[in-house]
């Protein structure tokens, strides 16, 4: 609350005292330098007071961002009350009381544009004008995002950035932090600031969270942390890590459900998760006894010498759906080494199971 004293410049406009003293003081109480927030609604508050003359009216000007030179928008008079210059200006209305010499007005739904300077001038009778000058702030609320431009990829050695938490569009910028709290286990991680000043006196503020991408990073929990004066409280944004890494620990488990043939699974850890699975079986025809310890080191000198010479399976005896794969009906070549072939954009991998058949009962040794 401003209160501006007004002497008078001219003694024809004072009384004369006594004394012979020209006494002459106009008071302005106004909220001299009011912030609002975008789409809400800003009270520019003025009263004239310490005069007992006539008030013949009162009118307001503006120069804003919207249009910068100075012009009338509103007047109110005692007799016809508020009106609109040129029928501008709907959002306007008048909150004050010609009676009690009070000014006021609302602004409904303020934007940027309505920034700007507001002089209330008071036009009385004998005296002349008496004005002041509102400074409205317009603060804007961020847009806030969190969002990474390209998946970081486990790389050796290589820093790359995880994630960016972007708030944009504010009046005054925002304070951006990264915070690990949430995390399952502790991140050595960086982060690094950009803060972009828009043309309309708005700023972006981009934090990126960096670090050496790796598989036990992915699917990590981290916050956004976002402070701003236009918030009643911090804004807090979970995102989780995304590394994208090629294909690891490919794994077939068998499903057996009696009297139905048998399915198998291929399990992989991968991400993206594999777009291409190619199961393969080969038999092994000098084996004939169910797998021990020892049949391990004959499928692998097995896996060397069959290259060139494993088959595809024979699609009639079966149904492919991604990774799973299975048996219509099992037949007489039921065992053998049963391999899956994963892949995804960065690299490829492959599992093998060895399954024996024999005598009603089913082994199966994990390679």
């Amino acid at each position: 609350l401003v209160l501006l004293v007004l002497p008078c410049a001219d003694p024809i406009h004072c009384w004369n005292s006594n004394f012979k003293v020209f006494t002459c003081i106009r008071v302005i109480s106004y909220n001299g330098r009011p912030t609002v927030t975008q789409g809400q609604h800003a009270d520019l508050t003025c009263e004239l007071m310490e005069t007992n003359e006539e008030l013949i009216q009162i009118s307001w000007q503006k120069s804003t961002r919207g249009y910068r030179a100075n012009h009338n928008f509103f007047l109110i008079t005692p007799s016809q009350g508020p009106s609109h210059v040129k029928g501008r200006g709907d959002r306007v209305s008048f909150i004050g009381n010609t009676t009690a010499l009070v000014g006021s007005i609302r602004l409904g739904d303020v934007s940027l544009t309505d920034e700007g300077i507001y002089t209330c001038i008071f036009t009385v009778f004998p005296s002349g004008p008496y004005k002041a000058e509102i400074h409205l702030n317009v603060q804007i609320p961020p847009v806030i995002s969190v969002a990474v431009d390209t998946p970081p990829v486990v790389a050796e050695g290589q820093e790359s950035i995880l994630a960016t938490c972007t708030a944009a569009n504010a009046k005054p910028p925002a304070d951006v932090r990264w915070s690990t709290a949430s995390a399952r286990q502790p991140l050595s991680l960086t982060t690094s600031t950009n803060t972009t000043l828009n043309p309309d006196d708005t700023a972006t503020v981009r934090v990126h969270l960096k670090g050496e991408p790796s598989r036990v990073m992915h699917q990590q929990e981290v916050q956004c942390l976002v402070n701003h004066t236009t918030l009643s409280q911090q804004k807090v944004v979970p995102y989780e890590i995304d590394i994208h890494y090629p294909p690891n620990s490919v794994k077939i488990i068998i499903h057996e459900k009696p009297p139905q043939a048998p399915a198998f699974q291929c399990l992989v850890d991968a991400n993206p998760p594999p777009s291409e699975f190619t199961w393969k079986r080969s038999v092994v025809h000098h084996i004939s006894f169910p797998p021990t310890h020892f049949l391990r080191i004959s499928v692998y000198i097995y896996v060397l010498l069959c290259v060139y010479t494993c088959l595809r399976l024979n699609r009639s005896n079966l149904n492919e759906t991604g990774g799973l794969l299975e048996l219509v009906k099992v037949g007489p070549d039921f065992s053998g080494l049963y391999s899956c072939e994963v892949s995804n954009p960065y690299g490829a991998a492959s599992g093998f199971l060895y399954v024996y058949k024999g005598n009603g009962v089913c082994s199966r040794l994990d390679i």
